[in-house]
Parts: C-alpha cells; sequence; structure tokens
C-alpha cells in the first residue's frame, strides 16, 4: 500500500513562528508609536522591513533548535570534548582507596596475579592512615620464563606489585612487600560414583574448578556495555581506579575461604553434572588423615591434589571413583584433566577480556555552519536597491545615496543578527574550561591563514583580534551584507597606489586590505562595543561557577581560596584565571585526590642551586639566547648526576631571565594559553608530588608569589645596598627558584615515610603499684613495630606480657631495671587492661630519638613555606592557608605548615634531596640502600625538628 504523507497543522514554538513574531512585532509597534505609524499594511515600507527581520529570526530560531551533539560537532565531523565535558571514565574514577579499589587494580594491571587478598592492619597513629598486607595468588597458566625458577618468578612478580602499589598509594599509607600466596596441599578422601554416560575428565574438570572458585573466587573483567545492560548504574561501574582489561564489580571480589568443611566439598561435587553421588568425604594433610576441615593460614592458600588423591590405592587416605561397579582409579590420566581444567578456566576469561567496551559511545553529531549569515538585504524586494546588484554606476547619485542609507540602517540589523549566529556557534567557547581569546573566533581564524609561518611568528600586531576571556562573540559583514565596503568607517583608508592602476582595481585592492588589517575602524568598534571587562569578567566568572557546581566543587569556598591572588591585580579577572585553571586540570586533581606521590619510584631531585651574581644578571637580562634543555643534554660521558645538573641549570636560568626581563607579562592582555600550558598537571606530576601539594601550589597561587617576590628583591640600586643585604637578597631568590622549579612552591614531607627509616622500641608499663616496665631487647624496624602495636588492640586484657614473649620469640620482652629514662614519656592505656605503653624513634644508633607521641609526629604532612615573602606572613594568606586544610584535606590527613629563612632553606634543601633520593629504588637492583635513608632522614630530621620549635640551625 502506498504511504501518504501530509503536513500537520501544529503550533509553532514562538521562535519558528514567522506569523506569531509579526503580530509580536506589530503590536509593539502600536503600542509605542502612537499615532505616528498609521498604516501597518503589508505595502508599508517598514511593515517589509519587520517582515524580513522576523524572517531572519525563524533561521536563528531554527539553528537553536539544533541538538548539541550537531552545535558541538567540528568541521571535521568530531564532537568538542575536550575542555568542555569529561567523559565518565575519566571524571567517575579515582585512584584506588579502598582495598577493593587496590584489588581491582592490582589484578587489572599485573598480568600474572589472578587474585589479591588485602588486610588492612588497624592502628590510631596520626601518622598512618592505612598499613596493609598483601598477598597474591598467582595465575598458574602464566609461562615462565626458562632462566627463573619458582621463587625467582615470585620475587619479580612481587616487585612488580610492590613498585605499582607505591605508585598509587595514598598519603600516610604504608604497604608491606607483597608476598605470593603459599600453597597449602591437601588431598581429598571418599567415595565418588560417576553416572554410567558421564565422561570422567570431563566431571573431574568440573569439580576442580568448583572447589578452586570456591575457595578463591576468579575476579571477572567485562565491559561497560554488558554492565549497563544488566542494570548496573554508571556512577557504580566507574567506581573505582581506571582499568584497562575490563570493569571489576565489587560484587565479583569474593574474600578467601581460609577453613572448608567436609559437607562443603560434598555439596560442590554433588552439584556436578554426571556425578551420582559423593560420601565419605575427609582430607589428608601430610601425616594427618581423615581431617574433617582442611584449613590454612591468611598468607597461605588451600590446594587441593586429585593426582594424588586418586592413586590407585583401596586405603581410607584416597578418593576412589567407580561407574557402574568398576573402580576407574587404575586408568585415569591425570595431567590431561588438570591441564584441560586450567584451559578450560583461563579461555572464559581471555574470551571476555577480548571484548570489552570500556565506556560509552560518544555521539555523533552532524557539522552546522552555523557562523555563516545570510543577510536580510538580500531578501529585499528590487525595490529597495538593497541587496547584490541593486546599485552602479550608471545611477544618480541620490539614488545610490538613498540606497547606502537605508543598507546602513539594515546593516544595524545584520550586524546584531551576525552577532547572535557567532554567539551560538561559539557556545562550546562559552561553556569551556579555558577562557575564549578572541571575541571574533571566524575573523581571527582567516587572518591566521593569510599569514605565512614567518609572519605568524613575527605579527606586525601585538594581539590582534585578541582579548582576554569574552563571553559576547561577534563576527564581521564583510562578506555577508552586500556592497559593504561603502558603509564603514574609514574604509578608504588603504585607497593609494601606482598611478598606472585603475581606481576600480585600486579600490578593489583597498577593501581587501581594509578586511586584513585587523585593527581598522570598524573591527576596532566592534571590540570596544563588545568588550567590557566589568561585565565580561562577571559573565565568565558566573559560567565558570556552574561549571565548578555541575562537578561537584562550591564556587564560595573556591572564591574563598583565591581571594586576594597576584595573577592580574584585579580579584575578579584572577578568579576567571584559577578557576579556568583548576577545571582544566580538575580530571587529574579529582582522580588522585588523596594520593601521594611515588615515594620508591619518582623521579630524582637536584640539589643544585643557582648562584645569583651580578655579572649574572646583567647577562640575563641582555636576553643573550640561552642553550636549549636539549642543548644541555648529556653527552656519553657524562654520569646522570652530571645530566641531572645541566638540565637543573638551564630550567633556573631560564626562569631567572624570565622574571628579570619580565616575560611573565605581557602588554595589552593576559596569555591565557601560556599560563594554561605551564600550569597543566600531567600524569607524571601525579607520580612526583602528593596530590594535596599540586592543588594548594594552584589554589594558593605560590608561583606568582615567588616569581613578584624575585623581580621585586633583585630590582635594586647596588650602590644603596650594603654587601650583607645584596647577598640576603640573592640567597633569598635562590632558594625562591629551586622550590619553584623542584619543588612547585614548597617542600612538602610525609611523617609516615620520615619514620619509615627509624628504630623503634616499644615500652610497657604496668600500672600497678610498683610499676614494672618492659622492653624488647631488640630494635624494631617500622614493619616489626607496626604490627607489634596492633597486639595491644588485640591481645588478650590479662597476660598480654606472655603473649607477646609467644607470639614473637625473635624479639625477647625484659624488664627495665631502670626505668628513670621514662620519666618524661608519655604512656597510652591498653583497654580494658592493667597496661599501658609508649615507644621511642631513633635514628643514627639511637642520637637522634623521640617519642611517637612527640607532636612533631602528629600531622601526616609537613608543609614548609619561605618565611621570607611577605605575602605569606600576611593574616590573610594565613587565614586562606587554614581555611584550604579544613576545606580540601580529606578528613583522615592533618598538615602542619612551617616556615623557613633562607639559611634554614640552605640547609634542609640538600638534607632533603638526599632523603628523598635515597629512598628511590635503584632501577638495577631493584633495592633501596637503607643506610643511605636512615642517615639521610637523621639529618632531615634534625633540622625539622629545629624549624619547628623555631630554631635557626647551624648551616651543614
Amino acid at each position: 500500500m502506498t504511504q501518504e504523507n501530509y503536513i500537520v497543522d501544529t503550533q509553532l514554538p514562538l521562535e519558528l513562528d514567522f506569523k506569531a513574531l509579526k503580530a509580536a512585532g506589530l503590536a509593539y509597534i502600536q503600542k509605542h508609536s502612537s499615532n505616528e505609524w498609521t498604516n501597518l499594511n503589508p505595502s508599508d515600507p517598514g511593515v517589509t522591513i519587520l517582515e524580513q527581520l522576523c524572517y531572519a529570526f525563524t533561521e536563528l530560531g531554527y539553528c537553536g533548535n539544533f541538538p548539541m551533539k550537531d552545535i558541538l560537532t567540528d568541521k571535521k565531523g568530531d564532537l568538542t570534548v575536550a575542555d568542555q565535558f569529561y567523559l565518565p571514565q575519566n571524571i567517575l574514577t579515582t585512584s584506588p582507596v579502598t582495598v577493593n579499589d587496590y584489588t581491582k587494580y592490582i589484578i587489572d594491571q599485573i598480568v600474572s596475579v589472578k587474585n589479591v587478598v588485602i588486610t588492612p592492619i588497624s592502628l590510631k597513629f596520626p601518622f598512618i592512615n592505612g598499613f596493609y598486607e598483601v598477598y597474591l595468588l598467582l595465575d598458574p597458566n602464566e609461562k615462565k620464563t626458562a632462566s627463573t625458577d619458582a621463587s625467582e618468578t615470585n620475587e619479580i612478580i612481587e616487585n612488580e606489585t610492590f613498585y605499582l602499589l607505591n605508585s598509587c598509594r595514598n598519603v600516610g599509607e604504608f604497604f608491606l612487600k607483597p608476598t605470593v600466596l603459599a600453597p597449602k596441599e591437601y588431598t581429598i578422601a571418599g567415595e565418588l560414583i560417576l553416572e554410567s554416560d558421564a565422561d570422567f575428565d570431563s566431571v573431574m574438570s568440573e569439580i576442580i574448578q568448583n572447589i578452586n572458585a570456591y575457595i578463591f573466587p576468579d575476579v571477572v573483567q567485562t565491559g561497560y556495555d554488558k554492565l549497563k545492560a544488566a542494570g548496573v548504574a554508571t556512577n557504580d561501574i566507574f567506581n573505582g581506579p581506571t582499568l584497562d582489561n575490563g570493569w571489576i564489580s565489587s560484587e565479583s571480589i569474593q574474600p578467601k575461604k581460609d577453613s572448608i568443611q567436609a559437607f562443603e566439598i560434598t555439596k560442590l561435587i554433588q552439584e556436578v553434572t554426571g556425578v551420582q553421588s559423593i560420601s565419605k568425604v575427609s582430607f589428608t594433610c601430610g601425616t594427618k588423615t581423615l581431617l574433617p576441615a582442611a584449613t590454612c593460614k591468611i598468607y597461605e592458600i588451600l590446594t587441593f591434589n586429585f593426582s594424588q588423591s586418586l592413586l590407585n590405592q583401596a586405603d581410607a587416605s584416597n578418593l576412589q571413583v567407580n561407574t557402574q561397579g568398576k573402580s576407574l582409579n587404575a586408568s585415569l590420566n591425570m595431567s590431561l584433566m588438570d591441564e584441560l581444567a586450567m584451559m578450560q578456566q583461563t579461555n572464559s576469561q581471555v574470551n571476555e577480556v577480548a571484548s570489552v567496551q570500556m565506556a560509552p559511545t560518544v555521539p555523533k553529531g552532524k557539522y552546522r555552519d552555523i557562523t555563516s549569515y545570510y543577510s536580510i538585504q538580500n531578501t529585499f524586494p528590487e525595490a529597495y536597491a538593497v541587496g547584490l546588484n541593486a546599485t552602479n554606476d550608471s545611477m544618480p547619485a541620490y539614488q545610490i545615496a538613498q540606497s547606502r542609507q537605508l543598507k546602513g540602517y539594515l546593516s544595524l540589523f545584520d550586524q546584531v543578527l551576525s552577532n547572535q549566529f557567532a554567539q551560538l556557534a561559539n557556545i562550546d567557547k562559552l561553556f569551556s574550561f579555558k577562557n575564549a581569546i578572541t571575541g571574533a573566533p571566524a575573523d581571527l581564524e582567516h587572518y591566521n591563514n593569510i599569514k605565512t609561518p614567518a609572519q605568524k611568528a613575527n605579527p606586525a600586531y601585538p594581539a590582534p583580534f585578541e582579548v582576554f576571556s569574552p563571553t559576547y562573540f561577534y563576527q564581521s559583514l564583510y562578506n555577508s551584507v552586500p556592497n559593504a565596503a561603502p558603509l564603514l568607517r574609514d574604509n578608504s583608508i588603504f585607497n593609494f597606489g601606482p598611478v598606472s592602476e585603475s581606481d576600480a582595481t585600486l579600490a578593489h585592492k583597498s577593501w581587501l586590505a581594509y578586511q586584513d588589517d585587523p585593527y581598522n575602524s570598524y573591527m576596532y568598534g566592534l571590540l570596544v562595543y563588545n568588550e567590557d571587562d566589568t561585565v565580561n569578567l562577571q559573565r565568565r566568572n558566573d559560567l565558570l561557577d556552574h561549571l565548578l557546581a555541575r562537578h561537584g566543587e562550591s564556587p564560595l569556598i573556591m572564591d574563598t581560596l583565591i581571594y586576594g591572588t597576584v595573577y592580574s591585580g584585579d580579584f575578579l579577572k584572577d578568579r576567571v584565571i584559577i578557576k579556568s585553571m583548576y577545571l582544566q586540570n580538575l580530571g587529574i586533581l579529582s582522580y588522585n585526590r588523596t594520593k601521594a606521590y611515588n615515594s620508591i619510584g619518582a623521579l630524582l631531585l637536584n640539589e643544585f642551586t643557582l648562584t645569583i651574581t651580578a655579572a649574572l644578571i646583567d647577562y640575563l637580562e641582555s636576553n643573550k639566547p640561552l642553550e636549549t634543555e636539549e642543548e644541555a643534554s648529556p653527552t656519553a660521558n657524562e654520569t646522570q648526576q652530571q645530566i641531572a645538573n645541566l638540565k637543573a641549570t638551564y630550567r633556573a636560568r631560564k626562569m631567572l631571565r624570565d622574571i628579570l626581563t619580565k616575560n611573565y607579562k605581557h602588554e595589552g592582555y593576559f596569555e591565557t594559553n601560556r599560563i594554561n600550558e605551564e600550569e597543566k598537571i600531567t600524569s607524571l606530576d601525579s607520580l612526583n608530588y602528593t596530590t594535596i601539594s599540586l592543588k594548594l601550589s594552584m589554589l594558593l597561587t605560590l608561583k606568582p608569589l615567588y616569581i613578584n617576590f624575585v623581580q621585586y628583591t633583585l630590582d635594586f640600586n647596588p650602590i644603596l645596598k650594603t654587601p650583607d643585604k645584596i647577598s640576603l637578597a640573592y640567597e633569598q631568590s635562590e632558594m625562591a627558584i629551586w622550590l619553584l622549579t623542584e619543588r612547585k612552591g614548597m617542600i612538602a614531607i610525609e611523617t609516615n615515610l620520615l619514620l619509615q627509616s627509624g628504630s623503634f622500641q616499644i615500652y610497657i608499663q604496668e600500672n600497678t603499684d610498683d610499676k614494672m616496665y618492659y622492653c624488647f631487647s631488640t630494635m624494631l624496624n617500622y614493619d616489626d613495630f607496626v604490627l607489634i602495636s596492633t597486639v595491644f588492640n588485640s591481645a588478650p586484657s590479662e597476660g598480654i606480657i606472655s603473649y607477646l614473649k609467644e607470639t614473637y620469640p625473635n624479639h625477647i620482652l625484659t624488664a627495665i631495671d631502670d626505668p628513670s629514662k621514662l620519666d618524661d614519656a608519655t604512656f597510652t592505656t591498653i583497654e580494658n587492661a592493667a597496661y599501658s605503653w609508649t615507644a621511642t624513634v631513633s635514628w643514627d644508633d639511637g642520637q637522634n630519638t623521640m617519642y611517637i607521641t612527640d607532636p612533631f609526629l602528629a600531622n601526616t604532612l609537613l608543609w614548609m613555606f619561605p618565611d621570607y615573602i611577605p605575602e605569606l606572613a600576611t593574616p590573610d594568606w594565613q587565614h586562606r592557608l587554614s581555611y584550604f586544610m579544613e576545606s580540601q584535606l580529606p578528613i583522615q590527613i592533618t598538615a602542619h605548615p612551617m616556615y623557613a629563612t633562607a639559611d634554614n632553606l640552605k640547609t634542609i634543601i640538600p638534607q632533603y634531596v638526599r632523603w628523598f633520593n635515597a629512598n628511590i629504588y635503584n632501577t638495577t637492583t631493584q633495592t633501596i640502600d637503607q643506610t643511605a635513608v636512615t642517615k639521610a632522614a637523621a639529618d632531615l630530621i634534625t633540622t625539622l625538628k629545629l624549624i619547628y620549635n623555631n630554631q635557626v640551625p647551624t648551616n651543614a
């Protein structure tokens, strides 16, 4: 049957309804023109103009109703997403936080690991937020290299996992070195009867799979599409770390069973297709037989050796298999059965991972050339003489004048309409995280297209079309309004040339030159008319507040934090700058919100400090070219330290030159793109810095504070300063430049990391009249100290001393004969016990010792700033820093700011660098020199405590 198509007469929305728009226009005219405009018929020229405008309005309304995906699709057909939206897989995920998160991350990233047991240890120390034991279950199907035995393979995987955990650990967390679960092997005894048509190999492989899955269920990785189809919410799918091989639901992570009863195995075997019955199940482990349960420790994994269980022996310690009264034990091929079980188990996971869709598909839109504008003057009747061919040189001058007079009037409407189309076409820039750099993108694009690379590198104009963060977009009428040249101010300014050229040729060239001039009177007038800083900045700030709120960030908190910053000197402009930078980096800041730096794998620091002299200042101010960082690169004969020194020298000299030559300022407008690039936080930064420190540096604008300080400090007349003051100015600037180039403006130290190289002694006080005291005969390392200290939360309330002696026989617990040295100790009462305890930590063979109750250890983080930068000493900045710690620090983290003189920094910087670098794994040996770490930590803590107590140390 032929389908009939027809038009349904329905009410159009106002923006598309020509009749309604015209009626509204006529009503407005009647209301405001009184009796002066009486002819409202179509024959009236004013009504004709109204009709043309209403028609143009419907075109604008039509474009405004395009799907958003069409409006945001560029000329290449790609959706504009970067710096507009964060895709769900990028903004909803976080670096590992919970035990389940770490489990998912290890399984996804370490190919050889099949499953993980992570055991958190409960502690009440302010410097530790999490202490974890990690045990790995390896995939038996992973191929081992012929050159390594099982122990070497295990060690490689343990090291790889340890490095991974340190790359994603959170502030104050500590992971013990992971260990591979040790198999605890059992055999099964009993009587298994199979169905007559059962295939023994298939039945046994399924039994093995079921038992292994019951002991430690496999973690399944699957795709976004399958989870979504199963009804899992998007927030739940992306809840956790970013994974490479498929998402893992928290429900698929099940605990390892450390105890299995015989009846549980009986039930598992009975459920297998082909099994008729199973009875008299018991277990054997070593010499122990007929066990009713199989058990193991937390560091072990239960395994059942079916090859041994099915040996052809007629005794009670073996599994007897029968079918139709006939024993099958003598004819079994156990190696084939085990291989089949492993292959079936692996293939299901491989097939699943191979078909994974990790994220929702980004919608495809259709490119719409919204910017192009078709002038209303092209649609007027010919009698109005405003179209493309409406006038010519043969017409009387008065008719040409009349035409241009009307065209000038209509061009006002054209400009407003054209700007509205430009506003709609640039909505992606309006709601972008990045601040726009021009209000006329189409004209800037044309300007760039006509320039050669050399002209772009050396522009004739300082900043053509470029302004700071416009919110109103506009475009020229050069190509849209017919015969527009005579209507524009100073249109004949380029009307000169050789006498041999005709007037028409000169006029044409003049018109082209006028269009190519980015600052002609017409474009400058549009710029001035559209760019009102007060309005634009407030509008842009409101838009950024909206974007912040959409991502769960409070604009009010942000305003409080950034009030008083010094990027531009205008508080509203500074808000726009910092909010824009923060939104651009929100993805990585949000993902790594509580993450610490990789303490064993960060890039090595350099203690090189630039030596500032008058000669160096003169050389840098001359703006002579510096060698690039690549040119400062190493030759084959240079050591890694020499290479690092070369690059550090380049960075420091370049920064000082930029400060001295004021390259951080630009005449005319704020260089948004340069600042965005300089302040961009990378994935490498998240490995080298604690995320909360990166956030502090950005929101409290440390960089401009330090740059302004160095610039002001070095801008002096040497005649008016004493040598000591000149030396101090150089020294303070040197420290400030090191802090900027190496540490984003501050030294951040985790108390937890300082303690890891210490030696500990635990003291126990008996709360009786006699007050007996006990301590271990040997010093404890950090791992043992933490593990033993957990006993005070779990040990029996009575008999703690005997419990400790039994549990830790390697550390002999003895009574203290002379407890006077503990007179200044603060003991913590053990709950429900007649004992209290405390501990000391020491470095350098006990020369540097403190109690763990020392106030110095009462914070998770220590932040060190220079005390000589004036802004950092103001109550306003102190308030902002306190508010930052209150609003931005996770609840489990506390931080303490410390302020150091230039003399302090000269001492502490090399100490800090040596300690920082000593913690980094040797890439060759995969080890850490603990002696070097301990010595560096001892020196660092000595200086830190002096600064903490407001004492001035002697230079090292």
